[in-house]
This record gives C-alpha cells, structure tokens and sequence, in this order.
C-alpha cells in the first residue's frame, strides 16, 4: 500500500494495483492490462515524488507506473520474489528479494544501479532505508547494515532466532536516532550502529 497526497494504491493477490481518491472514498482505476503489469501477487509498492508508482511482485519483477496512464516499465534484476520497495525524493527506489539481494535503482533511467549482496543467506523480509543507511532483516534473524555510498554491508548481528519481520529507523529529529528490528516471536531489539 502506498499513500501520496490524496491518492491510495493498493496491491492484491490477483496481480494489479487498484487507486483510489482518499478525500471522496472513490476508486480511480486499476493497474494492470493483457500487455502491462505483475504475472503474480503484487507484493509492495511506493510513490515517486511526480506521481509515478513503483509496485514488486513474486514475479521477480519490478513495474514503474506512468502517473496518469496504465502503462509500466518493467525493471529485472532479483531472481526471487521481491518483499518490499521503497523511493525517495531523488527517483532512486531500494528493493529487497528472496535471492538474499538488495537491488538501488535509478528511477529516471530505468536502471539497476547498485546490487549489494553480502551476509544475507535466506529471504529478506524487510528494510528500511534513511540517506545512505540500509538496515535489512531476513529469514534467518540476520540484521545488516549496509552504506549505500560504499555500496556493501559494515555490520551484521544475528539477534532473532526467527525471522526479522520488521525494520525501522526511528529519529525524533532532536536526540533520538534508533534502529528497531522485530522477530516473529514478537521481541523488539534496538541497534546501535557503533557497537
């Protein structure tokens, strides 16, 4: 699900994308078509700042939307299903997969910019992502932390005996910076980067 401005996106198990006007409760139109879209569940999806829309599949693939027409580029790079997606300001998106990869991608060429493999050995659940910082949690309870401007990993812990369901990087834009990662059995660590 992705949220921009007024408009809500929402993937499904039956391949498309489904957008809707939040003020008037009103759906707007789907994306997908015989010639554009996912082959599988659509798994995540993520707003660029102009409109466009990023949606991952079980498929191993990536659709970049048009703003105002149904209508996809679709980008290849992961050999398994990717589990989520994110962009930011700059049109560059981050995706993770259950090939163990994280894949940055230049959204305004279309093209894979930087793949980091490293620690990771199973699925990667989730990830957050903040300038150049990219913590990633897979199935196995391995957390990584990786620089992006390097483009590999500086840290790992294994501190789930599950898997990692969830990544975030929490600022209160004051004094708190925290790295929190949540397991399958419901704990909650917090990380710190330099020990």
């Amino acid at each position: 699900m992705s949220l921009h401005g007024n408009t809500l996106v929402t993937g499904s198990a039956d391949h498309g994308l489904r957008v809707y006007d939040v003020e008037t409760a009103s759906f707007k139109r789907e994306l997908f078509n015989k010639k554009y879209g996912h082959h599988e569940w659509v798994t995540s999806c993520a707003h660029l700042k102009d409109g466009r829309l990023l949606s991952a599949g079980m498929d191993s693939m990536l659709c970049l939307w048009d703003a105002h027409i149904v209508k996809c580029d679709t980008l290849l790079g992961h050999q398994g299903s990717i589990s989520k997606v994110m962009t930011d300001e700059y049109n560059v998106g981050i995706s993770a997969s259950y090939d163990c990869r994280l894949i940055a991608w230049d959204l305004d060429s279309k093209s894979d910019a930087q793949t980091l493999i490293g620690p990771h050995k199973d699925a990667i659940l989730d990830f957050d992502w903040r300038n150049s910082l990219v913590v990633s949690g897979d199935k196995n309870g391995v957390v990584a932390f990786w620089d992006l401007n390097r483009g590999r990993d500086f840290k790992t812990v294994r501190c789930h005996k599950g898997a990692v369901s969830k990544v975030v990087l929490y600022s209160d834009a004051v004094n708190s910076n925290l790295i929190l990662t949540g397991g399958v059995q419901v704990f909650w660590y917090e990380h710190s980067i330099t020990s």
